[in-house]
């Protein structure tokens, strides 16, 4: 594994460690790793900035796997 590869995985698995630490203390998360079944996360610390701390650690935008859903599968979460 490349260095820059393996540097990337390890501050993404810190951001998965952190935030159920998080959730876990405050029901809340810093970086939006953990989803509902319906796609959405739990609430967040700070909602505002989400996307600025998730590309910190090189995570993508939290509307990525939406997106990803609706562009490979056409599938729509937003639909019940």
């Amino acid at each position: 594994m490349n260095p820059y590869a393996k540097e990337k995985l390890r501050l993404i698995i810190y951001a998965t460690v952190y935030d159920k630490l998080k959730i876990y203390q405050t029901d809340e998360q810093l970086y939006g790793t953990f989803l509902d079944y319906q796609g959405h996360s739990t609430p967040l610390i700070n909602p505002k900035k989400i996307d600025s701390i998730r590309k910190s650690v090189g995570l993508n935008n939290l509307n990525y796997p939406k997106w990803r859903l609706k562009a490979k599968y056409n599938y729509d979460m937003n639909v019940n």
